[in-house]
């Protein structure tokens, strides 16, 4: 026993424990009545709005996680119809559709876009319907239904003419361009090709090719960067159809991979290593091997196996 009047030892006090230090901070653990711990939970707050629930279909597309982003999208849009906001429930639609397709819910996606298109078509929004449009040429395309899908994004492009944002016009071209290219592969894989045919298959070229071009004379009027490495990726593949211009097609590939890289998109970025490694193998260049193993690490680390196999191929 310590003598009268001695320092007491420093720390606590018999009948006290320690404070852990994030305790200490706090000025002690909470109490309820009687001095019991109270222990609280955090709750993670759930959107409130249909911007917030848009914003996390955005984060969760980001992650590929396209079923969840489907699913915050089709929240938004059930806020913007019981709002009776027009424009929000357009811009709920459009990306609701967009997730469907990437989910693979490429039917829903359809009646999804077509519904918004009555709309739109409706409220007389050129910009409303040529989104719609797109999501319709996208759905037709992801389900490979090449002539459908170009046929929409034909109209959309069309309808770009009475005036739309840039950000939205290059989404129809870049349609087209998908579209034509997707259509061109269908039927350059046919065994016998009349004069018709082979007419209709430099039709759709120079329909790439003009789509190709127009969206990009719009990049520097373009704000979404994601847009931008979309553009330089279909030009790149457009270019890659024709002789002589195997320089510019590389170049707009090797643009949209640093773009990719720079906003981690690692979908398009392995999408655009494939479209590398087809420019190196046509000019006959070594590094085609190594770009097609770039794509396949990427597709192998996204899990996606019909990437997977097309790299293989």
């Amino acid at each position: 026993r310590a003598a009268p009047g001695a320092p007491r030892p420093a720390g606590p006090r018999p009948s006290q424990a320690p404070m852990a230090p994030a305790e200490a901070e706090a000025g002690g653990a909470p109490e309820g009545e009687g001095g019991d711990v109270v222990e609280t939970a955090i709750v993670e707050s759930k959107p409130a709005s249909v911007e917030e629930f848009l914003a996390l279909c955005k984060e969760q597309s980001a992650k590929r996680s396209f079923d969840e982003a489907a699913a915050s999208a089709q929240e938004a849009l059930a806020l913007a119809k019981q709002e009776g906001d027009a424009d929000l429930q357009a811009l709920a639609m459009c990306t609701l559709a967009h997730m469907q397709s990437r989910s693979g819910e490429t039917a829903l996606a359809l009646e999804t876009a077509k519904e918004m298109r009555v709309i739109c078509h409706r409220a007389k929004s050129v910009t409303g319907e040529v989104q719609a449009l797109v999501e319709i040429a996208r759905a037709h395309l992801a389900a490979n239904e090449a002539r459908p899908g170009f046929r929409a994004a034909g109209a959309a492009m069309k309808l770009c003419s009475k005036g739309v944002e840039p950000d939205v016009a290059v989404t129809a071209y870049v349609a087209v361009a998908q579209g034509a290219l997707q259509l061109l592969a269908l039927m350059s894989g046919a065994t016998l090709r009349s004069s018709q045919t082979a007419k209709e298959m430099d039709n759709l070229a120079a329909k790439a090719f003009e789509a190709a071009e127009a969206s990009s004379k719009l990049m520097d009027e373009v704000e979404d960067l994601n847009l931008v490495a979309l553009i330089l990726h279909w030009r790149a593949r457009v270019l890659l159809i024709f002789r002589g211009k195997d320089e510019e097609a590389l170049e707009s590939a090797a643009q949209a991979r640093f773009l990719c890289g720079k906003i981690g998109d690692r979908h398009l970025e392995g999408e655009t290593f494939l479209v590398l490694a087809q420019i190196y193998h046509k000019a006959g260049a070594e590094w085609a091997t190594n770009a097609a193993h770039d794509a396949l690490e990427i597709f192998t680390e996204l899990d996606d196996s019909a990437a997977k196999d097309r790299t293989l191929e």
